[in-house]
């Protein structure tokens, strides 16, 4: 947002809130008419948080299934560690791609030598289409959540020890094009 200010202060004003994850807002410059009036940050943050484009829940739960999956393996080449839960949505993550609306549509983790196991969450990633996890070390069963990742075009697991059966959900996968 840019004010243009003639004779005026300008400030620089960075506000956080923090409802089930830290969000926070940053405004380069404020235009204040005059610096003796009181500042009154509540009714800036009122309308910073009605006007701002994005959805706050979706990046949240889209943050929040790929940390439980970060918390769920081991990453001896740190590969994830840019993975920071406090931000705002996890598009600046490192092997993570989103589309312009910031939803998460690829996750690019082959050959990362993680170890441990899947997670339901990933389920929870409604937009994917790319999810790149072979020649890893990951075990256990494939979650059947999977199945609600109507948009993915590619499930890249193989070269890993996964065991049980393959979840019938995953026919629920119609735009699969790569398995």
């Amino acid at each position: 947002m840019l004010v243009l200010c003639k004779n005026r202060s300008i400030i620089n004003l960075s506000l956080s809130l923090s409802l089930f994850a830290p969000i926070s807002f940053k405004l380069k410059r404020v235009c204040l008419m005059d610096t003796s009036t009181p500042f009154d940050v509540v009714t800036i943050f009122t309308i910073l948080l009605l006007s701002y484009p994005f959805d706050i829940a979706n990046a949240n739960s889209e943050g929040d299934a790929l940390y439980a999956f970060r918390r769920a393996v081991k990453d001896p080449n740190n590969i994830l560690q840019s993975w920071d839960p406090t931000l705002v949505d996890p598009c600046t993550w490192f092997h993570v791609t989103c589309d312009r609306d910031n939803h998460v549509t690829r996750l690019d983790l082959g050959h990362a030598k993680l170890s441990g196991h899947l997670v339901p969450q990933l389920g929870n990633l409604h937009h994917l289409q790319f999810l790149e996890l072979y020649e890893n070390e990951l075990v256990g069963p494939i979650p059947k959540e999977l199945g609600n990742l109507k948009n993915l075009i590619s499930l890249g697991l193989y070269h890993n020890n996964l065991t049980a059966s393959i979840p019938p959900t995953l026919s629920n996968l119609s735009n699969i094009k790569f398995l």
